[in-house]
C-alpha cells in the first residue's frame, strides 16, 4: 500500500495492517511531534539556552528547567524546593555532619521473631486467633514435617496412581489401611512426642494412593472406621 508522508510529502509503502502511519522515517515524525513546541530553554541556574535532547519528551520535557543534573541540584537548594511534599532540600542546615548520631542507632533490624510492625509475634494462647485449643491431636499429627513426608513417599512409590481405578495425577489422597484412629488406639497415642515415636503410624507398608471418589468408596472412609 502506498502513502504520502504528511511531513516531508514523499510516497512511502505500509505492510498491510499498518496503515495508520502517517510518517516515512523517524527523522519526519520526529520533525511532525516538534512541530508547534518549544525545542529551545533557558536554564534557570546558569541562563545559558539548551536544546531538547534526542531522548526527552512530553512531560519530561515540559518540566525540565535545568540544562544539567549539576544545574538542577543547585537550583533546586536555592530554590528551597523539595523533591516530594513534606521532603526537605539538601542543604547545610539538615545534611548528616560528621559526628552526628543517626536515629536508628542502638535499634534492632527486622528480627525472624517480629511481624510485619516490628512487634514480638504472639503464639498459642496470647494470639489473637487462639480459640481455646480447639485443634485435635489428629489435625496437629497430620500438620508435621513427619506426616508429609509419609504421604510424599507414598505417593512416589505409587507413581501418583490410584490404586484402585488407575486414575494418574489429579487430586490424590494418602490412605491408611489400617484406620489413623485404630493406630492411635492401639498404640495409645495421647500427644505429638508419642506419635513421632510410633512407628506403625509412619509405614509406608500401611499406605496406598487413592482418588477422591475410590476414597469415599472405602470401608474405613470417615466415621465407617469408628469401632
Amino acid at each position: 500500500m502506498k502513502k504520502l508522508c504528511i511531513t516531508c510529502a514523499n510516497q512511502f509503502s505500509v505492510d498491510k495492517g499498518r496503515e495508520d502511519i502517517k510518517n516515512c522515517s523517524l527523522d519526519c515524525r520526529r520533525k511532525q511531534e516538534s512541530v508547534g513546541k518549544i525545542l529551545i530553554k533557558t536554564c534557570q541556574m546558569c541562563n545559558k539556552l539548551f536544546k531538547r535532547p534526542h531522548n526527552v519528551r512530553g512531560a519530561a520535557w515540559d518540566s525540565r528547567r535545568c540544562c544539567s543534573s549539576k544545574c538542577r541540584n543547585v537550583w533546586i537548594v536555592k530554590a528551597e524546593i523539595g523533591f516530594k511534599k513534606g521532603h526537605l532540600p539538601y542543604s547545610d542546615k539538615n545534611r548528616f555532619l560528621i559526628g552526628d548520631t543517626p536515629w536508628n542507632k542502638g535499634l534492632l533490624g527486622r528480627q525472624p521473631w517480629m511481624n510485619t510492625s516490628g512487634l514480638l509475634r504472639k503464639k498459642g494462647k496470647d494470639h489473637l486467633n487462639w480459640r481455646g485449643g480447639v485443634s485435635s491431636l489428629v489435625e496437629k499429627i497430620k500438620s508435621l514435617r513427619k506426616y508429609r513426608e509419609w504421604r510424599t513417599s507414598t505417593f512416589k512409590r505409587d507413581n501418583f496412581t490410584c490404586q484402585f481405578c488407575g486414575q494418574k495425577g489429579g487430586t490424590l489422597h494418602a490412605d491408611h489401611i489400617k484406620p489413623f484412629s485404630w493406630i492411635m488406639s492401639d498404640n495409645k497415642v495421647t500427644s505429638i512426642l508419642k506419635s513421632k515415636k510410633c512407628l506403625e503410624l509412619w509405614d509406608i507398608s500401611n499406605g496406598r494412593t487413592l482418588c477422591v471418589a475410590c476414597h469415599k468408596k472405602t470401608d474405613t472412609y470417615g466415621y465407617r472406621s469408628v469401632r
